[in-house]
């Protein structure tokens, strides 16, 4: 089977997206299928180069040769407008859905006129409809795409493939760690809040991020004696840094629940540490959290009082204390499904 997947990165490019397009156009080669990924790599966060990016890769697409099967994903926005007119060259198309617009633009920032925003809602319904199969990442965002169409699955991303869950010294202070990119759909402010309340505790922060937040959160938080900043690490690095932390910091804006999906929740219980989501209560992580007893949950309007979950974690000394080890021995005992099979196969069935 012949199988196109359409998105703007994938390695060597950053972007958490691309390692999924990299990882499934493996998972899907190993199983004899011929795979073509087109993308236009990194590009500056400005309108001109994100409309170049979605023409190049729907004009490629359509004129390429055909596929059985065409994955969309949401890079550039609005990509999915393409779905009816490949269907018009290729065979069954899928719309893999990371990121949900044009519910998005508002929450990243961007503010159209009324009017607009409704129609590019209706082209939007029009395009989803035209989809063979749409694959999102939880409930949450099934809310919102059942305005758009039926034909949906829910099978959530997976965390890289070779977390190992190594075990942390208990006896380092606390450490924590915020993972991965910060940016227009994360609750920037909460987490500085969240942070400068443990100013006086003995603890310890890495913050191992980059993205449009990276520069509020050093102008905040960079004389807190207790944070350290790393950029964004190869992943063997990532994998050792993770591993000497005891404790995950999930993060989503309240307005972006069902438009985007904190996957490092994943990243945390594969590597069996605990986690504190700041953020909406009916999203996937936090309802991870209380169905299995792997981590706290805190609004974002309550970040002041982050340092007292942190506490609960810690004894008088900033060690780990039995909370946290019996959260530890909760995650370690999830058993996440596979994921990257179940998305292949819901690919070939389409």
């Amino acid at each position: 089977m012949r199988i196109l997947i359409l998105n703007r990165v994938e390695p060597p490019a950053p972007g958490a997206t691309g390692r999924l397009v990299q990882e499934l156009s493996d998972c899907l080669r190993n199983q004899g299928h011929e795979v073509q990924t087109i993308t236009t790599g990194k590009l500056p966060a400005r309108i001109i180069p994100y409309l170049f990016s979605w023409l190049s890769i729907g004009v490629t697409a359509f004129l390429t040769h055909r596929a059985d099967r065409v994955v969309v994903m949401t890079d550039p926005p609005m990509l999915a407008l393409w779905i009816p007119i490949l269907k018009f060259r290729h065979g069954k198309i899928i719309h893999w859905c990371q990121d949900l617009y044009p519910d998005a633009f508002p929450v990243i920032g961007i503010h159209f006129p009324e009017f607009v925003q409704k129609y590019l809602v209706k082209l939007n319904r029009w395009a989803l409809r035209a989809a063979d199969k749409i694959i999102a990442l939880g409930e949450c965002m099934v809310v919102r795409l059942r305005a758009y169409a039926d034909n949906i699955a829910i099978i959530p991303n997976w965390s890289e493939r070779d977390i190992a869950t190594n075990e942390v010294s208990e006896a380092e202070p606390l450490t924590i760690l915020y993972a991965g990119n910060i940016g227009l759909v994360h609750p920037v402010d909460a987490i500085v809040t969240a942070i400068q309340s443990c100013r006086h505790l003995p603890v310890k922060f890495i913050l191992m991020t980059g993205g449009k937040g990276e520069e509020v959160l050093k102008n905040k938080l960079s004389d807190q004696v207790n944070v350290t900043f790393l950029p964004p690490q190869p992943w063997e690095r990532a994998k050792t840094i993770q591993s000497m932390c005891h404790l995950h910091i999930i993060a989503l804006k309240d307005e972006a629940l069902g438009v985007a999906m904190p996957v490092k929740t994943y990243a945390a219980i594969k590597n069996a540490r605990p986690y504190i989501f700041i953020g909406p209560k009916e999203c996937e992580a936090a309802q991870l959290a209380l169905a299995h007893g792997c981590g706290e949950i805190i609004a974002p309007a309550d970040a002041v009082n982050f340092s007292k979950l942190v506490q609960s974690y810690t004894d008088e000394n900033g060690l780990p204390n039995d909370h946290w080890r019996q959260q530890m021995q909760n995650a370690r005992a999830i058993s996440l499904p596979d994921s990257l099979e179940a998305v292949a196969e819901a690919i070939v069935a389409a």
